[in-house]
């Protein structure tokens, strides 16, 4: 799988990637959020938080990793993840909650652009740039291939008892951690100028110039908004659906397990019938199964909101691709932590008004509405160049 890359930065970033999934608090996160401060919108709070610590930090901690690394900072992010769970373990009230979704954003937020941008400009700087949308496809792959097991095991986990789950968790933290340092810097154009403020401005103005860009941000933010929405209060919706806390598990496993092939299948599938094409019906695929989902019974609601993970993978490893395309070397990581940030800053404000109208009327309505919100993400892509 991995002998077609001239550097092992592909290998290790996806096996590390793989050993995070098994986060085994995953299927009852939720629920173990509403078990400790209440109501559902108390819970879209802590995941508001969370997002809202990425928005905070996503920016200045991608242009940290453009000017100084990308490998100290993934680093760096990663060993924070530690006491973000030990916390998460211990709090016993919203107050603790929100402090762990603080230093869990602050931790994500400086990973996340780093990762990928390593990823693009070691392939670049090896030639094999042709290669990057199957690589991306599968180190995207392997955190919802990992989360499959995860989440499968951190069923039965759960049933012990919910902070067992916590406590498993940390031993794939650390060995995930170990497994990072082992990357390598690539070689890739920095600035001259190591101003920060100047090259966060330069990087807004590149994507601000960028139409193709732009269009590409509006669509993902539009669909992580409501997707995220969902996918953080699944558990309640579950249990919404009168679906046994056993079966949890594995709906989010396999719900995962469709994640991760639909990024690695992504590549072949969009070399077919076009990365445009592809977009705009994997995009109309996610809202359908939402609405879909809100109109049916137990485990058959559960079989559409899962098959929109199958055609999320595809959609996300596309996106990401045409992206990266577009961008400088030397603007890479910090484009791409603008990314997370437009997505996140939506989450912020999506996730409250969809734990409100879940509270006001009920989970179901919520995720109805967030499958029709989702399908108007086409208008974006309907405008993005073709090839």
């Amino acid at each position: 799988m991995f002998a077609q890359y001239k550097s092992k930065n592909v290998a290790v970033l996806t096996a590390a990637n793989f050993v995070s999934g098994f986060m085994f608090f995953l299927p009852i996160l939720a629920l173990y959020y509403q078990g400790i401060v209440g109501s559902v919108q108390n819970v879209a709070l802590v995941f508001a938080t969370f997002s809202a610590s990425i928005v905070l930090f996503e920016i200045p901690t991608g242009a940290i990793a453009d000017l100084f690394g990308r490998r100290k900072t993934m680093i760096a992010g990663w060993a924070l993840w530690f006491p973000a769970l030990i916390i998460l373990y211990y709090a016993q009230s919203l107050e603790g909650l929100l402090a762990f979704a603080i230093l869990d954003g602050f931790s994500e937020s400086l990973i996340s652009g780093a990762d990928r941008a390593l990823l693009y400009d070691t392939l670049k700087a090896d030639n094999q740039e042709h290669l990057h949308k199957k690589a991306l496809g599968t180190y995207w792959a392997s955190w919802p291939l990992g989360a499959t097991f995860g989440a499968i095991i951190g069923g039965y986990l759960a049933q012990i008892n919910l902070q067992t789950t916590i406590s498993a968790t940390l031993v794939t933290v650390v060995v995930a951690t170990a497994i990072i340092t082992l990357i390598k810097e690539p070689k890739y154009h920095k600035e001259e100028n190591n101003n920060f403020f100047k090259h966060i401005k330069s990087s807004l103005l590149f994507v601000k110039s960028n139409r193709q860009v732009t269009l590409l941000f509006i669509g993902g933010m539009i669909l992580w908004s409501v997707g995220e929405s969902i996918h953080n209060l699944k558990p309640i919706f579950f249990e919404f659906k009168n679906i046994e806390l056993i079966f949890f598990g594995y709906i989010m496993g396999i719900g995962m397990g469709l994640s991760s092939l639909g990024h690695y299948i992504s590549h072949a599938v969009s070399d077919k019938f076009g990365n445009k094409r592809t977009l705009i019906f994997c995009t109309i695929m996610m809202g359908l199964g939402a609405i879909l989902a809100s109109y049916t019974p137990s485990l058959i609601s559960a079989a559409f909101l899962l098959v929109g993970s199958l055609f999320f993978g595809i959609k996300n490893t596309i996106e990401e691709h045409l992206i990266n395309i577009e961008i400088p070397s030397s603007k890479r990581a910090t484009v791409l932590s603008l990314q997370s940030f437009v997505n996140h800053f939506s989450i912020v404000i999506v996730t409250p008004l969809f734990g409100a109208l879940a509270d006001l009327y009920s989970i179901n309505t919520a995720v109805e509405i967030s499958g029709y919100l989702a399908i108007t993400a086409t208008i974006a892509y309907i405008f993005i160049k073709k090839s």
